[in-house]
């Protein structure tokens, strides 16, 4: 395999998995969900259903643009609320509203599906060369020139 095509490779390792989770989402009933959702749902399950949103915005390391549209969708279709951040009076804060943790078992089972998949047939070391060496390729991409 060439070494140029590297970012062809991941992308199309990015889109089987987001086609994997289109599938399960839509198998389980879920239909007004998107799986770049899902990363905010994650750090929301993680943080017992409640965090800042700049302390979400560091996490995540998404623009707060793109944070602030998928929390619009997801207040929009019931999955969570905002109120107001008690330590910046001008912050906000998302809770997770019962919708949301009505699919938290269809959420951590098509997690854990999507992970199982990709890391079959690769040994513990190779997973941890992997990871390495993909994140040592990120921190070069985020270089500036």
């Amino acid at each position: 395999m060439r070494s140029d095509s590297v970012i062809a490779l991941v992308s199309a390792i990015r889109y089987q998995g987001v086609e994997l989770i289109e599938r399960e989402l839509r198998a389980r009933g879920i239909r007004d969900l998107k799986p770049s959702h899902g990363a905010l749902l994650a750090s929301l399950y993680g943080r017992r259903g409640r965090a800042g949103m700049k302390e979400l915005l560091r996490s995540s390391g998404r623009k707060k643009s793109t944070l602030t549209e998928m929390a619009n969708k997801l207040e929009k279709q019931g999955y969570l609320r905002r109120v107001p951040d008690p330590e910046d009076s001008r912050g906000v804060v998302l809770e997770l509203r019962p919708k949301a943790y009505d699919i938290e078992g269809d959420f951590t089972a098509i997690s854990r599906l999507l992970i199982q998949r990709a890391w079959r047939g690769f040994g513990e070391d190779e997973k941890q060369t992997l990871l390495r060496l993909l994140e040592r390729m990120l921190g070069s991409l985020r270089e500036e020139a």
